[in-house]
């Protein structure tokens, strides 16, 4: 018989599959199974038998039965075909003994024959800022997955991912980006020489808190900023707010008060001609005229200033007397502000006005100025007293002279009397009348 007559008369189908082959068959639209290399006999009375056989050399599996298997006959599945999984976060390596036989990108599902090799799986997780090791990059030939980005030495790149400001890469620096489902951006800024940002481009920085290749200075009306940069100046800064790079330089931006300042020395010790030891205290108001002269100038213009004015008195005052400084004590201030002034000029400082405010003696010295001033005022006392005295006498003496010339003038004086002494008696008895009264009681000189 031939082979079709036995299949019709047994209602089977004999099928061979080959050492590299594997078989999935399906009978009245139900589903038989997996089969191995080898010599099956299946059902197919009215012919509705359905197989399909699969080349080993091809080690995808795909079947239009596969949902049905997933549903109906997991654990089979799982017996002939390798599941891979790469989740959203994910990539998969799939290797076949040593080789990698495929890279599998994240949301993505891969089906092999087991029997198609030696099958073993590298999973990499993209990490929460998709920066990729460069390492891992080359082995595997992700490069066309990746977005390479590169910074030359005087320039940086702001990474956006769609509008929103991402990252920004400093000079001299890569980076590589897994870019697969990411809408990638960048620009590239080339840094000035006054590392000076485009306020429109810091502000994003900030509000997207990337700021931290920033530097901000906010310069008040009353001010001037001086830049600095690995030592060179640049023009002062008006009022406002300002963005600098914070790359590898040495940057600082100094503030310079145009307001009237003032400066207050205090204690100073010094030695008069005359040898005596005082201390002084000074004030001095100035502002700042030319604040890239000041910066650059000198070191600490407020320093120069102080020293300045330390030097000057110590030589002036050292020059005078102790009764000279106080005797002028008022007018120093003056006499030394040519001096000051001149000197301050040249460092752009403008000095308005110069006060010897306090000159302390020791004590002992104090003690002896106190006595010096306290007899002194003693003896004008004692000039005043007797001048008084002399006044209170001579006025005596005219007085006198015009009572002994006028009678009715001594006549009011000694009814002056006579009130003085009423007011001070309790008791007054009178013998001889309102003559008596008037007359007798109180005579200021004797009749003659």
């Amino acid at each position: 018989m031939t082979q079709s007559l036995i299949e019709k008369i047994t209602g089977k189908k004999t099928i061979i599959v080959q050492e590299n082959e594997r078989m999935i068959a399906s009978y009245q639209g139900r589903v038989l199974g997996f089969y191995s290399s080898g010599v099956h006999s299946l059902p197919n009375r009215d012919h509705s038998l359905e197989y399909t056989i699969y080349d080993l050399n091809q080690p995808v599996f795909f079947s239009d039965l596969e949902k049905i298997i997933r549903r109906k006959m997991p654990r089979e599945l799982e017996r002939h075909v390798f599941i891979i999984v790469a989740n959203d976060n994910e990539i998969c390596i799939i290797k076949n003994g040593i080789a990698v036989y495929e890279v599998l990108m994240p949301n993505t599902e891969r089906l092999l024959w087991k029997d198609a090799g030696e099958w073993s799986i590298q999973k990499i997780v993209i990490p929460n800022d998709y920066r990729m090791d460069a390492k891992v990059v080359k082995q595997f030939g992700l490069e066309q997955n990746v977005l390479s980005i590169t910074t030359n030495e005087n320039e940086v790149c702001i990474i956006r991912n769609g509008n929103l400001v991402y990252d920004v890469l400093s000079p001299n620096k890569e980076c590589l980006l897994w870019k697969d489902g990411e809408d990638w951006s960048l620009e590239k800024i080339t840094i000035p020489d006054d590392c000076r940002v485009d306020n429109k481009v810091a502000k994003q920085l900030v509000v997207s808190k990337k700021a931290s290749l920033l530097v901000t200075s906010t310069i008040e009306s009353y001010e001037k900023g001086i830049l600095r940069i690995d030592g060179i100046i640049y023009p002062p800064l008006e009022a406002g707010t300002y963005y600098f790079w914070n790359i590898a330089v040495n940057l600082t931006v100094k503030k310079i008060d145009l307001r009237r300042q003032t400066l207050d020395i205090t204690g100073q010790e010094l030695l008069t001609r005359d040898r005596v030891t005082i201390r002084i205290n000074l004030t001095a108001d100035y502002t700042v005229e030319d604040p890239m002269m000041a910066v650059s100038a000198v070191k600490d213009y407020q320093a120069a200033l102080y020293n300045t004015l330390q030097l000057t008195f110590r030589k002036t005052l050292g020059e005078m007397s102790l009764d000279q400084i106080l005797d002028r004590k008022f007018a120093i201030g003056d006499e030394t502000m040519a001096m000051v002034r001149a000197e301050m000029k040249s460092i752009g400082l403008e000095v308005h006005n110069i006060d010897l405010k306090d000159v302390i003696l020791p004590g002992e010295m104090r003690d002896i100025f106190n006595q010096v001033v306290a007899a002194e005022k003693q003896a004008e006392a004692n000039v005043i007293r007797r001048r008084e005295e002399t006044n209170a006498t001579r006025s005596l003496l005219n007085t006198a002279k015009v009572m002994a010339d006028n009678p009715i003038m001594l006549r009011l004086k000694e009814l002056e009397s006579l009130e003085a002494i009423a007011a001070k008696v309790d008791h007054l008895t009178v013998h001889n009348g309102t003559e008596g009264l008037m007359n007798d009681l109180v005579k200021l000189r004797s009749g003659k």
